[in-house]
C-alpha cells in the first residue's frame, strides 16, 4: 500500500531523503506541477504514538523549505493508479491551496482564564416555578442551557481578546471552545502566518505572557498548515481542525 503524508509544491525529493513509516524510503509521485509524498507500508499501520511521530517527521521535513498540504494519518491508497485517480480528482483543490498557502505557517495557542465575571450563581432551583417534576425536569434543562451559553460567551470574549492582541500579523485564525472548569474559559486557536512573521508573532506572545499573569496558555509551532487546507472528498482527504 501507498501511505500518503500530503501534497506538496516541491517536485525533487529532499537529500538526504527523510524517512517514513517504518523506516520506509520516503517516494514523490509527481503530477501537474505538484507532487504526492508517500511510501510504502503494511496494511493499515496502526495510530501508534510512534507511528504519528515517524508521519509528522515526514510532513516536516518538506515543511521546512517547501508549502505542504499535510493529510490525515492513515491516508493510504491500494497502488499507484488508485492515488493517481485521486490527484486527479482533487487536483483544483490540492492547486489552489497550494497558492492560497504558499509561505504560510501554522502556529497554536491552548489559553484559559478565570472567568469574568462569575459564571451563574446557584442552581436549577433558580428557575422553578413549581415544585412538581416536570417542572424540576424543564428547570434543569434550562439551567444547564444558560451553563452553556455563559460558557460559549467566556469563550468568545477569551478569543476576541487573543484576537485582538495576536492576530493582526495573521492571515487567518480557527478557534474553537474548550472545556474547562467551572469557573474558567478555555480556548484552542490555530493562526495562519507568513513565514517571515514568526518570529513578531512569538515576541507578542511572549510580552502577553508576562502582562496578563491570569492568562495560561501553551504556545506550539511552527507547524505546516494543518487547520487551513480544504476537505477533499474519498480517501485523500486533507487535514483540519473541526
Amino acid at each position: 500500500m501507498l501511505h500518503l503524508y500530503g501534497i506538496t509544491d516541491a517536485i525533487e525529493l529532499l537529500e538526504p531523503g527523510p524517512l517514513g513509516l517504518e523506516g520506509q524510503a520516503v517516494e514523490m509521485v509527481r503530477f501537474e506541477g505538484m507532487a504526492a509524498i508517500t511510501s510504502q507500508v503494511q496494511d493499515g499501520p496502526e495510530a501508534s504514538e510512534h507511528h504519528l511521530r515517524e508521519h509528522f517527521r515526514a510532513v516536516e521535513a518538506f515543511a521546512a523549505g517547501n508549502t505542504v498540504l499535510p493529510v490525515r494519518f492513515g491516508t493510504a491508497f491500494a497502488g499507484l493508479t488508485e492515488l493517481q485517480t485521486q490527484l486527479e480528482r482533487s487536483r483544483d483543490v490540492y492547486s489552489s491551496d497550494l497558492r492560497r498557502l504558499h509561505g504560510q505557517i501554522e502556529v497554536s495557542i491552548r489559553a484559559a482564564k478565570r472567568s469574568e465575571p462569575a459564571r451563574l450563581s446557584g442552581g436549577a432551583e433558580n428557575f422553578i416555578t413549581d415544585s412538581g417534576p416536570g417542572s424540576r425536569y424543564l428547570a434543569e434543562k434550562c439551567f444547564l442551557a444558560a451553563q452553556r451559553l455563559a460558557s460559549q460567551r467566556e469563550a468568545d470574549n477569551l478569543a476576541g481578546f487573543l484576537i485582538e492582541r495576536l492576530a493582526p500579523g495573521a492571515a487567518h485564525v480557527k478557534w474553537r471552545a474548550l472545556e474547562t472548569p467551572s469557573d474558567t474559559a478555555g480556548v484552542f486557536m490555530a493562526f495562519l502566518l507568513p513565514r517571515e512573521s514568526l518570529k513578531a508573532f512569538q515576541d507578542v506572545a511572549a510580552a502577553l505572557r508576562v502582562s496578563e499573569p491570569g492568562l495560561d496558555f501553551l504556545f506550539t509551532g511552527p507547524w505546516p498548515p494543518y487547520s487551513f487546507v480544504s476537505a477533499t472528498d474519498a480517501a485523500g482527504a486533507l487535514s483540519g481542525i473541526s
